[in-house]
């Protein structure tokens, strides 16, 4: 059930998302029979129609849990900021449409979403196909320059160099430290399971 955001008379659970974006099937149970221990009444609520509350339902309610989303923002801005707006515009001949995200338009961690549908017994390429683009995206700048991001480590050194001399030295500095950074964090705090028992 996903329904507008409304007055509801039931047992709340507020699942904080950003804390625990992937729990584990342990968890979900645990979390399940605290909440609808002994009772047909209860209900879980998650709060968001996002990305990461779509999944967290998803998982409470094969787990068992009588599972109602509510969202804010009404049924077409379901997915968060996984979504996209069509904006009309017109041309002498005919109407013209563009599509906008307004959300992240590259597919970062691929195994987080493919760990999502096999916790729910599906498997992602039953579903859809994960494909490379080669450019990533392009960089358009008020000058018009053009930076175009690559596979190719090669050409990015090319299109940095190209604006700035030793740019792309200062490049991999960051994202070594960024590199860094998601090794320490990703088993601390993004896979850590924030359990009220530990």
């Amino acid at each position: 059930n996903i329904l507008a955001s409304q007055k509801m008379n039931v047992f709340a659970v507020f699942l904080l998302l950003l804390l625990n974006p992937s729990p584990t099937n342990s968890f979900i149970k645990r979390s399940c029979m605290k909440c609808c221990k002994n009772s047909n009444e209860n209900q879980i609520i998650v709060i968001g129609a996002g990305i990461g509350g779509l999944a967290t339902a998803a998982r409470l309610a094969k787990a068992g849990g009588k599972v109602k989303v509510l969202e804010k923002n009404g049924i077409e801005r379901i997915g968060g900021r996984l979504n996209s707006r069509i904006i009309s515009g017109n041309n002498e001949n005919e109407e013209l449409k563009y599509r906008f995200d307004t959300g992240p338009s590259l597919l970062l961690l691929p195994e987080v979403f493919e760990q999502t549908f096999s916790d729910l017994g599906y498997k992602i390429e039953d579903f859809l196909e994960i494909k490379r683009v080669e450019p990533s995206y392009k960089i358009f700048f008020g000058d018009g320059t053009i930076f175009e991001f690559s596979h190719d480590e090669t050409e990015v050194e090319k299109q940095f160099e190209k604006i700035e001399s030793g740019s792309y030295l200062a490049f991999k500095k960051y994202m070594n430290f960024a590199d860094t950074n998601l090794k320490v964090g990703w088993p601390n705090f993004i896979q850590e399971k924030f359990d009220a028992n530990n």
